[in-house]
């Protein structure tokens, strides 16, 4: 008899439930009172829950369960990790098997079926000498790891998922195939040159000063931390899990002598370990570390440069097989010479010496000016004369000047980043700080953090394409000099953009600081200077153009920067000046992008011109042949039609730009594309297209390699649209809280980013019936309006009215009416009762009042109301309300008097509310429409006879 089908579709596969997988004490917030965990003690099963990454979740969010509660010898037992079988599921992830891990690691290649993609799991048990410690080092660890998944830097390991299994810390990380740098180093029987290593750990160490800018150190740089991709991407892993040091006293330094040995004499930050003990490897270890155990930035630099040092000169920089006698040679800072016939410069030996200074405070200030002088090579112009000379006497046979040519082209190579350095500069940093800390906005500081690491991955970015231009032309030979003139033009034109975009940063007021985050986000991508065929297309200039042309370009970049912080109108006026100067140059695709600079404004100012403006700007660069900005006209001109309810059209051209995205390898336009189709969905109901679109947004931002969780904020709430039109209102809480948290970790708590999904939470949760919370939420916006824009009454009287309908609802009719009373009298009182909003917000009020049993209060907000309508005529037509600014309808404006002439009547004033509901009747009009309400005030009249 043959066997059936598994009754279980998952039979065969052993499974690890998420609650016994992702674990980590110590850090569950603390329940708010009056929850359902607020009376659990430490030992029950309070779970602190982070979603994980995923569709509606933060693209780097780190998930968190509770730790079993079990003897520690079953529960060690329960997570032996050493030889899981292939196709064991942790979490969501299934094993493919184990792969090489380093020191204290057990690694397995996985299938992440959430991201279709493979990841790398590793397991590292963090040590300690008893459970407490090893507690407080998973927190340590889990924590750093959340940092770290913020960061997007193509130097630098994606963290998609921490936690604990039980003992270990747990990571998914990206799967980066390849070898290790100590692998590289050994592949040669002979060092590698030295201007190739020195290139190789500048890109290494621009991914640690990146962590360093978020304040993550990684405690045990060394070669076999550094991973060379197979595609030539190095990438620096592994930070947080450094070893603890096993110290030998019987054979080793005495710890005193060490001490004693010191040049100099540790500060106080430097004798206070920063969680476990000395970890790390001896042999790469600053002697702070060896002395405390604290690890910084300038530790990290030290190893940098011993791990630099041995790459270099073959050997370490200190001699010694032990721990301490290693590090007592350091703390002497008793360098080795340089080995016989090394051709390392005297320059960089001399940095390297700097950086390996026994004391933090002698090393350089950061990594990041150690990478500035490893990049200012003081020999490399006598290098280039030296090669040309050589080439035209011909002073050496062939394979003698193919090899002082390859060298010589590496070393031009490496100055290709030095004019980014003379345009982002520390002193255009510091400026920019300061710009941003004198608008006095509490958000300033954390704004500007944001915005120094989109413009350094930027930066990064573009110093990589530039070396890597030179480096396809002029020592790999895959591209011809033509193909390297236009992709440096492009990059240079790039750069004097940025040049620009920085000049208008520094003018930054309140209203420009609060958007300065939008214009970080949507840098240029200096990567369509890849695109070789639009290059060629496109060409150069003339010659005798090439400088006006130039200028017009930086001009453009400048006006565009103004236009992402706000100064839409400014923009719009100089941006129409400059497509006629972009005409009479005749050249095209400047043209093209100053109509695009147009279109947008319009679009940003809410004209109907706008869409004709973006189909204008698309069919200039379709004639230029320029394909980044077609896609880009195109997206923009599909945001104009979805708004201008034509959202079939914007799906049509959707077909048409994500063609172009895939055929010229835009993928940076991805996101942006799925959001603005996600749109056009929802827009015709169609929630599950509209859900997939929104989902493929955050998994194409996701794969980018400077991703941005910022960028997806409206991703997160199309989603939530869709789940509010479809009546799931617990399932359009999710991504609101996931924009708001996102927001709040990238920009601070106080940023005004932050107020529109506050309100919308806000709204959400009044629907559920959560009124506590959907009270919360409007309080909240309304503290940052206040702080932000105190003056504008507008937004203070829209958000003080939401607080009041929330407490009326609860039946708080004192508390509502306070609030109806600061939102009426803040959005203009009865001189601005013209207005149905405004009126209405009045007529809350009055209601309030009357609910509150204060008849007289009310009818003292109603009469001047009614007194100030008395000379406007009734809308004609029996109309629902319009918009806001539209005047008040004839329903509303009856149900006003009628409701007047019953509060005069209860306040015994029988005459005069006759007299008001009789002057009704009289001033309706005697059309079919007005015949409702004149029934209903002769209805009144005969209900309230005089006695």
């Amino acid at each position: 008899m043959s066997a059936g089908p598994p009754k279980d579709p998952d039979e065969g596969v052993t499974k690890r439930e998420p609650s016994d997988l992702l674990a980590v004490e110590g850090i569950e917030p603390e329940p708010e009172p009056g929850s359902d965990n607020e009376n659990e003690n430490e030992s029950g099963p309070r779970a602190a829950h982070l979603p994980m990454p995923g569709a509606e979740r933060p693209l780097a969010a780190v998930a968190r369960v509770r730790v079993a509660d079990e003897p520690a010898e079953a529960y060690a037992e329960r997570y032996d990790v050493e030889s899981l079988p292939r196709g064991t599921q942790l979490g969501r992830y299934v094993l493919l098997g184990r792969v090489s891990g380093r020191s204290g690691e057990v690694v397995y290649g996985a299938y992440d079926p959430e991201g279709d993609r493979k990841v790398s799991l590793k397991l590292f048990h963090p040590g300690g000498d008893d459970e407490e410690q090893s507690r407080a080092r998973r927190v340590v660890l889990v924590r750093q790891a959340q940092a770290l998944a913020r960061l997007a830097h193509p130097c630098v390991e994606r963290i998609y998922e921490a936690g604990t299994y039980g003992p270990w810390v747990f990571l998914a990380t990206e799967f980066v195939d390849g070898i290790d740098l100590r692998d590289w180093m050994e592949a040669r029987d002979e060092p590698f040159p030295w201007p190739e290593v020195l290139r190789v750990y500048r890109e290494a160490g621009r991914g640690l000063a990146a962590a360093h800018k978020l304040g993550i150190v990684h405690r045990d740089f060394k070669p076999s931390n550094v991973i060379l991709g197979k595609e030539g991407r190095l990438v620096v892993v592994d930070f947080g899990l450094a070893a603890e040091v096993e110290y030998d006293d019987v054979d080793d330094v005495d710890l005193a002598e060490l001490r004693e040995s010191m040049v100099g004499s540790p500060t106080e930050d430097d004798t206070q370990p920063t969680g476990g003990g000395m970890s790390g490897t001896p042999a790469y270890m600053a002697p702070e570390q060896h002395l405390t155990g604290h690890a910084d930035a300038r530790s990290d630099q030290f190893s940098f440069c011993v791990a630099l040092y041995e790459a270099l000169y073959g050997e370490r920089p200190f001699s010694g097989n032990r721990p301490r006698a290693i590090a007592l040679e350091a703390a002497k800072h008793k360098v080795r010479p340089a080995p016989p016939g090394s051709s390392v410069p005297a320059w960089l030996r001399a940095v390297l010496a700097r950086g390996l200074a026994p004391h933090p405070d002698q090393r350089f200030a950061s990594l990041e000016a150690l990478l500035r002088e490893l990049a200012r090579d003081p020999a490399a112009s006598r290098r280039r004369w030296g090669w040309g000379a050589a080439l035209a006497v011909g002073l050496a046979g062939i394979a003698g000047l193919v090899d002082l040519q390859l060298e010589a082209d590496r070393s031009v190579c490496q100055d290709q980043g030095d004019a980014m350095t003379k345009v982002w500069t520390p002193e255009r940093r510091d400026t920019l700080r300061e710009a941003f800390e004198s608008t006095g906005r509490a958000w300033a500081t954390p704004t500007w953090r944001y915005t120094e690491v989109r413009l350094d991955t930027w930066a990064d970015e573009w110093s990589d394409l530039s070396e890597r231009a030179c480096l396809s032309t002029r020592v790999w030979a895959e591209s011809g000099e033509r193909t390297y003139e236009l992709r440096q033009a492009c990059l240079d034109r790039h750069l004097a953009g940025l040049e620009a975009t920085l000049e208008a940063l520094e003018t930054l007021d309140g209203p420009a600081l609060d958007r300065a985050h939008e214009l970080a986000q949507g840098l240029p991508v200096p990567r369509q200077c890849v695109d070789t065929n639009t290059l060629l297309t496109l060409g150069l200039p003339l010659e005798e153009q090439r400088a006006d042309i130039d200028e017009l370009y930086r001009r453009l970049a400048g006006l565009e920067a103004h236009l992402a912080l706000g100064h839409t109108f400014s923009v719009l006026r100089e941006g129409l000046e400059l497509v006629g100067r972009a005409e009479l140059t005749e050249d095209a695709p400047l043209i093209a992008r100053s109509r695009l600079l147009v279109g947008r404004a319009r679009l940003a100012a809410g004209q109907p011109e706008a869409g004709a403006a973006l189909h204008e700007a698309a069919r200039a660069a379709l004639e230029a042949g320029h394909a980044h900005l077609v896609a880009e006209a195109w997206l923009a001109r599909m945001q104009a039609l979805v708004r201008s309810g034509r959202a079939q059209e914007a799906l049509a051209l959707g077909d048409y730009v994500a063609g172009i995205i895939a055929h010229k390898r835009f993928g940076w336009l991805r996101p942006a594309l799925d959001v603005v189709l996600g749109d056009a969905e929802r827009a015709h109901d169609r929630a599950a297209e509209a859900l997939a679109h929104y989902h493929a947004a955050q998994e194409h931002e996701q794969a980018r390699p400077d991703r941005d969780p910022q960028r997806m904020l409206a991703a997160w709430q199309g989603q939530a649209e869709v789940h509010v039109a479809r009546g799931d209102l617990d399932e359009a809480v999710a991504p609101l809280e996931t924009a708001l948290d996102t927001t709040r970790e990238a920009l601070g708590p106080l940023h005004p980013a932050a107020i529109g999904v506050l309100r919308r939470l806000a709204q959400v949760q009044q629907r559920r019936g959560q009124l506590a919370q959907a009270r919360s939420y409007v309080e909240q916006a309304l503290e940052l309006v206040r702080e932000i824009d105190g003056h504008d009454l507008a937004r203070v009287g829209a958000l003080e009215a939401e607080v009041g309908f929330i407490l009326a609802e609860q039946h708080d009719f004192e508390r509502a009416r306070a609030h109806f009373e600061r939102a009426y009298q803040a959005l203009g009182a009865e001189a601005a009762v013209d207005r149905a909003d405004v009126f209405g917000l009045g007529l809350e009020l009055v209601g309030a009042h009357r609910d509150a049993g204060d008849p007289r209060r009310a009818l003292d907000v109603l009469e001047p109301m009614l007194r100030r309508l008395h000379e406007v005529p009734y809308v004609s037509g029996a109309n629902d309300e319009g918009d806001g600014a539209a005047p008040p309808s004839t329903a509303a404006r009856v149900d006003a008097e009628l409701l007047a002439a019953t509060l005069m009547w209860d306040e015994g004033e029988h005459e005069a509310a006759r007299g008001l509901a009789t002057e009704i009747n009289l001033r309706l009009d005697h059309t079919t429409a007005h015949q409702v309400y004149r029934d209903e005030s002769v209805r009144w009249l005969e209900e309230h006879p005089l006695p």
